[in-house]
């Protein structure tokens, strides 16, 4: 983790040293191409994206598919 992320998410500036500590060590950067999949559908989410430039889309199809 860096700066750029301490900058657009200020409350990490805030969080407990250990935690802190924590984010820095764990945190992965990737810089993911248009309309990509992080995570397809009925797959676990392990992980909580920041993003720090452009948008994040999150879709479920129901099983209607709408």
């Amino acid at each position: 983790m860096d700066d750029l992320v301490e900058k657009s998410f200020p409350f990490v500036g805030t969080l407990p040293v250990p935690l802190r500590d924590a984010l820095r060590t764990q945190t992965i950067r990737q810089t993911l191409q248009n309309r990509q999949v992080l995570v397809p559908c009925g797959s676990e989410c392990a992980y909580l994206p920041f993003v720090l430039e452009g948008a994040l889309r999150i879709y479920k199809v129901s099983e209607a598919g709408k």
